[in-house]
C-alpha cells in the first residue's frame, strides 16, 4: 500500500492546498430521537426543488406533539418538524424508496405498493383513487418503480420475494402474473405493456430520456424475454431491449446485490453493492462501466472498499463530487489500506484520497439492535454539502440521529483558477497508443511520468512538446511543475 499512498501525495502536491474537506454540519438537528428503536434506518432523501425541506424516508416510528410518524417525516433545513406533515404506512413503519412525478412524491414500502403524495403527506395526486386502482388490479408490486412523464409506470410485481409472480385481477377475471407490470396514470393495469422478466426485479433506474436499466441477482434474472441478460439490461421506453448493451455480471453465483448508480454525460454508470463481474471469483462492491456495459479498465474496481473483520465490503452510494471524484457509503473499514468507517472520497479513477474523513465516522449500531453500521444513503444538497444516511447511532463519537449534513469547507484559495488552469493543458490523444503531445500557453520546468503504483518512470525535457510513454499498456500519470511552482497532474491511458 505505500505505492499507492505515493501516487495520492502526487495529486495532493498538485491539487492539495485548493481541496476541499467534509466537517459535520451541526446547524442540521432532527427533531426527534429514533435511535430507541430496533433496526432503525433512514434509507432515502428527497430534497425539495427550491425550500431546502427534505423529506425522509426509512424504518422509524415516533410520537411528537400528538403527531404519529411512521417511516417517513419532512424537516426545514435545519433538522425541524415541517407542520401537518402525515404519513401512515399501514402499520409497517417502512418506507423504501422515494420518486417525484410532476411534484408529487411516490414511495413504496416493503410489503407492497406505496402511493403518490403530496407535500403535506396526503394522497391527492390529480387521480386520488390512484392507489385504490392499482391495489385493485395489480398485487404485491415491491421494489424501486419507474415513473413516466405522463404519470404512467413500472413496478416490480412478485409474491413474497419467490420466483413466483403475483396475480393481477382486473375486475372478476384473473390474468396470469408477471414480473414487470405497467399501470395507467390512474393506476390501472395497463395490458398491452407486453414485457416480462424470469424473476421478481429490484427495481428500474433512469438511464437517460429514452432506457432504463433493470437489475437483479444475474444468479435469479437470468431472461428478459426471451433474451438471456444475467441479471443486467436497458430497455427503452416501450420495453423493447436495447441489444447495444451486455451485463458484466458473472451469473454463477448466489446471492449478489446489484445498484445501479450515477449515469454521467459519457454515459459511463457505476454499479455498487456486492457482485461479481465476469471471470471473477471475489466479490466487488464497486466499478464502473461504460455505454455498452463493458468494464471500465481506467477504474479501480478490484482495490475497492473491505471490511477486515468480515473480509468483504459493500457500498450503498456514491456521490459525483465537484472536483470529479465521488463519495463513497456504504459498509466497510478500510478503504487501499487507508482506515475509512463507512466513507471515503475517492479521485476520478478510483484512488482513496485520504486526507477526507479521518475522524471515527459512524459507529457500530449492534447495541441498538444487532445491526451493523453502514452508509447507505448519500444525497447531494441543492444549497451545498451532502446528506449521509444510513443505520448509524453516532458519528465521531458523539450521539447522532442515522441522518446528518456535511459541508464541503473550502481550504484554501483559488480553487476555480487552479481548475481553469488544469483544464487549459491538454495532453492527447488520450488513451494513446504511443506518443502524447502537450498543448499548453504554460512554460514548465519538469514533467515526469509515474506509474498507477507511484513508481518514477521517466522524465521529460520539459521543453518537448511530444514524447513516447512507456511500452506497457495501463494508466500513468504526467506530473507537470511550472514555472511558477504549480504542480498538476494529468491522467494517461495506454492501450
Amino acid at each position: 500500500m505505500k505505492r499507492i499512498t505515493s501516487v495520492v501525495f502526487l495529486l495532493i502536491i498538485g491539487l492539495g492546498s485548493f481541496a476541499q474537506s467534509y466537517i459535520l454540519d451541526t446547524t442540521f438537528q432532527p427533531f426527534f430521537d429514533i435511535r430507541n428503536q430496533p433496526n432503525v434506518r433512514v434509507s432515502d432523501i428527497f430534497e425539495y426543488q427550491n425550500s431546502g425541506k427534505i423529506l425522509v424516508a426509512g424504518i422509524f416510528k415516533n410520537y411528537y406533539m400528538g403527531a404519529f410518524f411512521e417511516g417517513a417525516v419532512t424537516y426545514d433545513s435545519i433538522g425541524g418538524l415541517i407542520a401537518g406533515f402525515s404519513l401512515n404506512s399501514n402499520g409497517v413503519g417502512n418506507i423504501g424508496y422515494i420518486n417525484q412525478i410532476h411534484q408529487k412524491y411516490f414511495y413504496t414500502t416493503n410489503t407492497g405498493l406505496g402511493g403518490i403524495i403530496d407535500s403535506n403527506g396526503q394522497n391527492t395526486y390529480p387521480f386520488p383513487n390512484w392507489r385504490l386502482n392499482t391495489l385493485s388490479t395489480v398485487q404485491c408490486a415491491t421494489g424501486v418503480p419507474y415513473f413516466f412523464d405522463d404519470g404512467s409506470a413500472l413496478f416490480v410485481n412478485g409474491a413474497d420475494n419467490s420466483q413466483k409472480p403475483c396475480k393481477i385481477i382486473n375486475g372478476t377475471d384473473t390474468f396470469p402474473g408477471r414480473h414487470i407490470i405497467k399501470v395507467s396514470p390512474q393506476g390501472v393495469w395497463d395490458s398491452s405493456f407486453v414485457h416480462d422478466a424470469t424473476f421478481l426485479l429490484d427495481g428500474f433506474y433512469p438511464y437517460d430520456s429514452n432506457r432504463i436499466i433493470i437489475y437483479r441477482d444475474p444468479n435469479r434474472f437470468t431472461f428478459y424475454d426471451s433474451t438471456v441478460v444475467n441479471g443486467l439490461c436497458r430497455i427503452y421506453l416501450d420495453g423493447s431491449l436495447d441489444t447495444t448493451f451486455s451485463s458484466p455480471l458473472n451469473p454463477n453465483y448466489f446471492g449478489q446485490t446489484i445498484i445501479p448508480t450515477n449515469v454521467e454525460q459519457n454515459g459511463r454508470f457505476f454499479l455498487a453493492g456486492n457482485f461479481y463481474l465476469k471471470g471473477d471469483t471475489v466479490k466487488t462492491p464497486m466499478a464502473r462501466f461504460n455505454a455498452n456495459g463493458s468494464l471500465d479498465s481506467t477504474f479501480l474496481y478490484n482495490q475497492g472498499p473491505r471490511d477486515t473483520a468480515y473480509n468483504l465490503g459493500s457500498v450503498g452510494a456514491v456521490a459525483k463530487t465537484q472536483d470529479g471524484g465521488y463519495l463513497v457509503g456504504g459498509f466497510f473499514n478500510n478503504y487501499q489500506g487507508h482506515v475509512k468507517k463507512s466513507i471515503a472520497k475517492i479521485d476520478s479513477i478510483g484512488l482513496v484520497e485520504p486526507q477526507y474523513f479521518t475522524s471515527a465516522g459512524p459507529d457500530s449500531a449492534a447495541s441498538f439492535g444487532g445491526i451493523i453500521s453502514a452508509v447507505s444513503t448519500i444525497v447531494k444538497s441543492k444549497f451545498g454539502g451532502y446528506y449521509l444516511a444510513g443505520n448509524f447511532l453516532k458519528w465521531d463519537n458523539k450521539a447522532s440521529q442515522p441522518i446528518i449534513r456535511i459541508t464541503a469547507m473550502q481550504t484554501g484559495v483559488g480553487l476555480d483558477d487552479e481548475n481553469l488552469k488544469a483544464e487549459s493543458i491538454n495532453l492527447f490523444p488520450n488513451p494513446t497508443s504511443g506518443s502524447i503531445t502537450i498543448s499548453s500557453e504554460t512554460d514548465f520546468t519538469s514533467i515526469t511520468i509515474y506509474s498507477i503504483l507511484g513508481e518514477k518512470l521517466l522524465e521529460v525535457d520539459p521543453d518537448k512538446r511530444s514524447w513516447e510513454m512507456p511500452k506497457h499498456k495501463g494508466i500513468y500519470f504526467i506530473n507537470l511543475l511550472d514555472d511558477q511552482g504549480n504542480r498538476i497532474t494529468k491522467k494517461i491511458v495506454k492501450h
